[in-house]
């Protein structure tokens, strides 16, 4: 599950952070840099990914490998979890669960550091209940080192750490008197070496700490449910089991008769689990909780990953302790298949493309610009690096605002913004230009090509002088009254028949004619164009959603004028769909 289609999705934004934070052609110093000033994280993850990269190549595959790795040990250490607190039944069905949660797959494939923390957090409340309930050597050092790598995967950690310092403290007068000393000792030692291993990250801690603006807006008064569900994907299917599950071991834990007993850590599992799980919840949601509304928000759900194992024991749990065997195994092949359901049918995980379009949109504008016009990228850059690196192609990146950068190409005045084309692309959330802020725009360029990708776009921009060489066709420079203007969409509508261009005087020779159109879907084909050059049929393609271009050779033996007519040839209209074509310019170049 972790593995398959672990390429499909594009690299989104946060990815990208990771691939140019730890690309292996940049110093340790601007690795560490970046985790300082760009992208305040711990290192363990881009260590590890830079590592990786030296060694397997500087691929979103080698990236995301690292996480679905973690993310398949995860589920052996929910196991051992498990079964340490109760029994190997326990750590089975905790696995089982682990398996198809959709925030641990999500992140299995995700090339960032959460499934790390998810990781880290189980393995170091694995050998914080091995030490409570064994004082050796051995556990206080795998304590210790567990909970270095827990602090080094994510910042939400220290609040983990800060609910394991309460129950430390709290199963300290649980102790016998006999054992008090060695508690001490073992617990000083595992605190020592903590303490060693983390402070030359202090530094950084203390920047991030010092972050006075965040883009996360106020927490809601409902986020631990909201959080809880999100864990799970939002099943629909499922949210009534996950509370039923839930209640169920809560009403085990305050109903259900117990021994008394000194120290629950070695003689009732059921309380000791509820202590333990309890507080791992609550201190990690209270402290980031209390900072959001007194200092600055900082609570979202996968920074919170760092408690779901604690959820899905808790779960495993009350499926455990149901007594009779067929009734369980009924329960669990139920969360098993609801999960499932929910992951590949409900929210279509393997199938529908859910992360911000970066490769697609790069690989469109680099296969389409061969003339290497230049590229207004306002908002993404910086991250929108790796991918140009990936493709082989160096662009020229027109930096600053785009509606600046517009007026500058309008103005003329510097050399740099006197341009035959160019191109605006977008992503992650960044809009389009509007009508309103085209209107300028339009009287001086004609846009040649739109491509439209889940979060993300691309629009070539070509002038309407252009050179000696071109001439352009707009989508108002057909004749009069042949079909419906959109001057929001810069086109011209078929919807049925064809449409002529005026003529346009071209002097003898060779040329190549770029024509820019798009189509509409009708029962599941869009429509189909033929291009007529002075009555010879010169091309004939399928359209797409978006603008695309089409190009053809165009050989005049003379001086002439020259009619282009668009057909539309598979026409189409009815309840299910209407087929349409749109045409937004033709550019011709006579060829040297």
């Amino acid at each position: 599950m972790r593995l398959w289609k672990i390429d499909f999705q594009s690299l989104w934004l946060d990815e990208l952070h990771t691939m140019n934070e730890s690309d292996p052609d940049i110093t340790w110093e601007k690795m560490l840099f970046y985790l300082k000033c760009c992208d305040p994280h711990p290192p363990l993850h881009f260590f590890l990914s830079k590592v990786s990269f030296t060694l397997f190549g500087h691929t979103a595959l080698t990236a995301r490998l690292i996480s679905a790795i973690a993310g398949t040990v995860s589920v052996w250490g929910m196991y051992l979890l498990g079964k340490e607190i109760l029994n190997s039944k326990l750590g089975l069905i905790a696995a089982v669960l682990t398996t198809v949660n959709y925030y641990n797959l999500f992140y299995s494939q995700e090339a960032r550091n959460y499934i790390l923390a998810f990781l880290f957090a189980a393995f170091s409340f694995l050998f914080l209940i091995r030490l409570l309930k064994k004082m050796t050597i051995k556990n206080s050092i795998l304590y210790a080192l567990f909970s270095l790598l827990l602090l080094y995967s994510h910042y939400y950690s220290l609040f983990v750490l800060a609910s394991q310092i309460v129950l430390i403290l709290f199963f300290f007068f649980y102790t016998e008197k006999a054992e008090k000393k060695t508690y001490i000792k073992r617990f000083l030692l595992s605190g020592s070496l903590i303490g060693v291993g983390y402070a030359p990250w202090l530094p950084y801690l203390q920047e991030t700490s010092n972050i006075s603006s965040f883009w996360l807006g106020p927490v809601g008064d409902n986020f631990i449910s909201e959080f809880f569900f999100t864990y799970f994907g939002n099943p629909a299917l499922l949210k009534q089991l996950l509370v039923i599950l839930l209640l169920g071991y809560l009403f085990s834990v305050f109903y259900v008769e117990k021994p008394h007993t000194l120290n629950p850590a070695k003689s009732n599992p059921l309380l000791f689990s509820f202590i333990i799980l309890s507080t791992w919840i609550i201190i990690t949601y209270l402290i980031p909780y209390l900072r959001s509304i007194l200092v600055i928000p900082m609570l979202f759900p996968r920074y919170t990953i760092v408690v779901l194992p604690a959820f899905l024991i808790a779960i495993a749990y009350g499926i455990c302790l149901i007594n009779f065997k067929i009734v369980r195994t009924i329960i669990l092949s139920l969360f098993i298949i609801f999960s499932l359901i929910n992951i590949v049918i409900v929210r279509k995980y393997y199938s529908d493309v859910s992360k911000t379009q970066f490769r697609e949109m790069t690989k469109f504008v680099v296969e389409n610009n061969k003339e290497n016009y230049p590229i207004i990228d306002e908002l993404v850059s910086w991250q929108h690096q790796y991918y140009f690196k990936a493709f082989k192609f160096k662009p020229t990146i027109l930096e600053g605002s785009k509606l600046n950068v517009v007026d500058s190409i309008l103005a003329g005045k510097n050399p740099k913004y006197v341009l035959n084309g160019f191109w605006i692309v977008g992503a992650h959330g960044e809009q389009p230009l509007t009508s309103d802020q085209r209107k300028e725009l339009d009287s001086a360029y004609a846009m040649t090509m739109e491509q439209k990708f889940h979060d993300a776009w691309a629009q070539l921009y070509i002038s309407k002088k252009i050179d000696s060489n071109s001439r352009l066709i707009n989508y108002t420079d057909f004749e009069e009254n042949a079909s419906t203007l959109f001057p929001d969409d810069r086109s011209i509508a078929l919807w049925g028949g064809f449409i002529k261009t005026k003529p346009i005087w071209l002097t003898g020779g060779k040329y190549k004619v770029t024509v820019s159109s798009r189509g509409s879907v009708a029962k599941g084909e869009y429509a189909r164009l033929v291009i007529w050059a002075n009555d010879k049929k010169v091309l004939e393609f399928t359209t797409t959603e978006g603008f695309q271009t089409q190009k053809f050779d165009l050989d005049l033996a003379n001086d002439e004028d020259v009619t282009f007519k668009v057909e539309l040839t598979n026409d189409y209209s009815g309840a299910d769909g209407d087929r349409n074509a749109f045409i937004s310019s033709f550019v011709i170049t006579k060829q040297k």
